[in-house]
């Protein structure tokens, strides 16, 4: 039994971590988008479409749970929001598996 949940463990870990790479790469994409450091219409967009499909449903659910505004000026914080969830998840994850399969 202990060897199948090590194997859920590690695959539950592995996909909050491209979970945040995707995350940065969003973010990575949106400041490039910003300040035009490549055109429009180009092979990228579409990379920028998928990123953004796959994390703006966590965004907007941090945004809705948020009990103040996080955008300020032009800055949304609701990544960093994301992220800081997702390494608690992972830090709760890593704590509550320590010593279970001893």
């Amino acid at each position: 039994m202990c060897p199948i949940l090590s194997i859920i463990f590690y695959i539950a870990v592995t996909l909050l971590r491209f979970l945040l790479y995707f995350i940065f790469a969003t973010v990575i994409v949106s400041l490039l988008e910003f300040f035009d450091f490549y055109p429009q219409g180009n092979r990228w967009e579409r990379l920028s479409y998928l990123l953004k499909s796959v994390t703006q449903p966590m965004f907007e659910k941090a945004r809705s749970i948020m009990p103040f505004n996080t955008t300020v000026g032009a800055m949304d914080f609701s990544p960093l929001i994301v992220i800081i969830g997702i390494q608690i998840m992972q830090l709760l994850l890593i704590r509550g598996f320590m010593g279970f399969c001893g």
